[in-house]
């Protein structure tokens, strides 16, 4: 029988090579990865859940196809209200941006920064939605831990990304967007789908227990 932490591991590693199509498919055509992320992510999920499956706890085919597609669209609704309050943002730091040419000119990194810190908190907030389906509960730290993990890929992603995007070279400016989702998806799909393993088993010993308690 697995163990939490190998569980743990199936699905990150599930997330991360869910995250990777999303190089070619930005290669093809970049608006793809606002509009594949959310089903790649929900792929990466379903497969782990399915390798698992002998061990996690049982859900049914409604409960489980309700999930994946609250995960496929989840992504790009996140990504719309990042963008949103990004702009929002922007237009409250428009003093500051006129007074200091600094700010001024990594205006659009500054947006793009904001754009993700927003669409990661909304994407773990969806995503937790999505875990209620499958185990039937709210579970606060859960949504916490998908959070830092949500934010934290997308301050690693942002600081990556603006080497790439000082650099004086026209070259790797031009592929500056590779390397901010080969980064961004990969990486953040491992990490959500860690903590969303460890949801399901959370909900699952609770339910061991509360059913153990019953016996008494």
């Amino acid at each position: 029988m697995l163990s939490s932490s190998k569980i743990g591991a199936v699905f990150a590693l599930s997330g991360f090579l869910s995250g990777i199509l999303i190089v070619p498919l930005a290669l093809l055509w970049m608006p793809f990865v606002f509009t594949s992320e959310g089903v790649l992510f929900a792929l990466g999920f379903g497969v782990a859940y399915l390798s698992c499956r002998r061990i996690l706890p049982r859900i049914g085919p409604l409960r489980f196809w309700g999930a994946l597609l609250a995960l496929a669209i989840g992504y790009p609704v996140a990504i719309g209200f990042g963008g949103a309050l990004s702009l929002a943002s922007e237009f409250m730091l428009q003093g500051a941006m006129k007074m200091t040419p600094a700010l001024q000119d990594a205006g659009p990194l500054m947006i793009l920064a904001f754009m993700l810190l927003w669409g990661s908190l909304a994407a773990a907030l969806f995503i937790q939605m999505a875990l209620v389906l499958i185990t039937a509960e709210w579970d606060n730290r859960i949504l916490l831990w998908l959070a830092i993990a949500a934010v934290g890929t997308a301050v690693l992603s942002t600081v990556i990304y603006s080497f790439f995007y000082n650099s004086a070279d026209p070259t790797i400016t031009h592929y500056r967007e590779f390397a901010l989702f080969g980064v961004l998806a990969p990486v953040g799909n491992a990490a959500l789908n860690a903590v969303c393993a460890q949801a399901i088993l959370r909900a699952h010993r609770a339910e061991l227990a509360l059913a153990a308690a019953r016996q008494f």
